[in-house]
């Protein structure tokens, strides 16, 4: 018994000297290793090479952290960051003859140093050099491009090489001045080239790596420009802005926004500020002024549609101008080619007359192409012939191309929305006391039918004294025609910006304001309903929202443009 309780004891002891052990020695912790360094490495030229003088080195870099700063150190200079993007570095260098020796080294965002990479190369005048001009490093190319450079020696080029995407390199059209057309799928590509004189030397490679088009959303696009206000009567006036009792004031745009539209339409006259011989060159204090107008709408964040409006000589002689509306918009385009995605483009408002559905369809690819080989991504706003009505829509062969939103112009009743306009048919000059809608439960009238008036003229008022739904821009009339023009849009898979629509302040001299309020509010309800976005025309003159120059609003109409209806 006794033996047995000293082995218990034993037992004991053995087992709290365990425990002791156990406590005291916890589990290691387990520690941060240091994080690997960033890794550099020179591509191209290649150690050793012989080289021109002028040249330009690329590299790569990696590590476990994001890689802020490349430095390189030509020969016993200082070192200076150079050009990165993402994992790759690139920069020019202009060597001495005979041997120059480059080091370069890379810092991370947890500034962790790369060790130092070098080259040694072999400077030599009598190589040759390249360049690639076009596209340059880290463009946005389209699927169908054009590559081009230049290439010098102190002899001759014989040749400049192509590779894309490290397939074989070969032979590209010219020497000194070279292009060709490349054809590739939509993803990233490097394109690397040499030249090669006519005593065998080859110049170092030069490089440029292109990612595929941002392709912008038209129905995004459209989106945006939301409940809109032309900005008409202005730079448009002819001979000049003010010519036509407005101007655009500095405050507009911020009155604008402040009311809570989303974009405003620039109609802009070019034809009457440029040459009217080739190069037909825009006037310079012309641009300038527009130039301001841009920039102060998109300073107030509103989306600003240009176009080219009331080219008149198109509608009456369009093959004579053709070339001069391509040369207007390369202007354009180059001009405005670096603003941001909030500046569209409106190939010509109301074409008309000769400017037929045929010959119209036939110059919008060129327009469209003129505009995307100088600004590849620019929305473009296209409609159609007889004035941008609903039936020229129908006429479009609607293009292929992305990022287009279609648009088309409603004033119907015709002889509501301008009646006492001055500048129509003289029938509808003389015509007043035209209400909208004119139909029972609203208040309703007849109206005389004015002498030598066109037949276009005379059905709309048989129609409206008969207080008939058939009367274009009856409510039935407009919910029937926008539903077709959304089947229309649905087909073509594109989105739809009643680009103008609006009523004549003259409308019973300006008594009959239920009425324009009514069918304004109606006009916009009924296009948001389909999914339609809207520019009102216009700001402050004759079909205005607010007096020239200092408004104050007219409530009724901005509430039927802005508010629930």
């Amino acid at each position: 018994m006794l033996k047995s309780k000293m082995y218990f004891t034993i037992f004991m002891l053995y087992i709290a000297i365990i425990s002791l052990l156990f406590y005291a020695c916890p589990a290691p912790v387990e520690t941060e290793s240091k994080p690997s360094p960033p890794q550099i490495n020179i591509l191209l030229p290649t150690n050793g090479q012989t080289v021109s003088t002028n040249i330009m080195v690329y590299g790569s870099v990696s590590g476990k952290y994001t890689i802020t700063e490349v430095y390189l150190c030509l020969n016993s200079g200082s070192y200076s960051t150079v050009n990165l993007s993402g994992n790759q570095w690139f920069t020019n260098l202009y060597l001495t003859a005979g041997s120059n020796y480059i080091y370069a080294y890379a810092k991370d965002i947890k500034d962790n140093y790369s060790s130092t990479n070098s080259i040694v190369l072999i400077a030599d005048d009598s190589y040759p050099f390249v360049v690639i001009t076009s596209p340059t490093n880290n463009q946005r190319v389209e699927t169908n491009f054009t590559l081009s450079g230049i290439a010098w020696d102190d002899i001759s080029i014989e040749g400049v090489y192509l590779s894309v995407d490290g397939s074989a390199y070969s032979r590209v059209n010219g020497t000194s001045s070279w292009s060709t057309n490349l054809i590739v799928s939509k993803a990233t590509h490097t394109l690397q080239v040499y030249a090669r004189d006519n005593s065998s030397h080859d110049s170092a490679i030069y490089q440029v790596v292109v990612y595929p088009m941002a392709e912008q959303n038209p129905f995004v696009q459209a989106k945006r420009l939301g409940r809109g206000v032309n900005m008409g009567n202005c730079l448009e006036a002819y001979p000049n802005e003010g010519s036509w009792g407005v101007r655009i004031e500095d405050n507009y745009f911020q009155l604008i926004k402040q009311a809570g539209f989303n974009s405003v339409r620039i109609p802009i006259r070019w034809s009457a500020h440029a040459q009217t011989n080739s190069p037909y060159t825009i006037d310079s204090e012309f641009f300038t002024r527009v130039d301001n107008v841009i920039s102060n709408a998109l300073a107030n964040n509103l989306v600003t549609v240009i176009n080219v409006h009331h080219y008149e000589e198109l509608a009456t002689s369009p093959d004579a101008h053709f070339n001069r509306l391509i040369a207007l918009w390369q202007q354009i385009a180059d001009r405005y080619k670096d603003k941001p995605d909030s500046l569209y483009f409106e190939l010509l408002n109301e074409p008309n007359g000769a400017l037929d559905k045929t010959k119209w369809n036939s110059w919008i690819p060129t327009l469209i192409s003129t505009i995307r080989s100088i600004d590849p991504t620019r929305t473009i706003v296209v409609g159609g012939v007889n004035w941008n009505s609903i039936d020229g829509l129908y006429d479009l062969n609607w293009p292929t191309n992305t990022n287009l939103i279609a648009t088309f112009h409603f004033y119907d009743p015709f002889i509501f929305t301008h009646q006492t306009a001055t500048w129509s048919d003289p029938s509808i000059a003389n015509l007043s006391n035209v209400i909208w809608p004119n139909q029972i439960p609203d208040p309703t009238n007849t109206v005389p039918m004015p002498s030598g008036a066109p037949s276009w003229i005379t059905d709309q008022i048989n129609y409206y004294n008969a207080h008939s739904d058939n009367l274009p821009g009856s409510k039935k009339d407009i919910s029937n025609r926008f539903a077709q023009v959304s089947n229309w849009a649905a087909s073509h898979d594109c989105p739809v910006w009643i680009g103008e629509f609006g009523s004549y302040s003259g409308v019973n001299n300006s008594t009959d304001m239920d009425s324009r309020v009514k069918w304004t509010g109606y006009v916009r309800t009924t296009a948001e309903k389909f999914g339609f976005v809207t520019a009102y025309w216009e700001f402050c003159a004759g079909f205005g929202i607010y007096p020239y120059k200092d408004g104050p609003w007219i409530s009724g109409l901005t509430n039927a443009l802005l508010s629930n209806w």
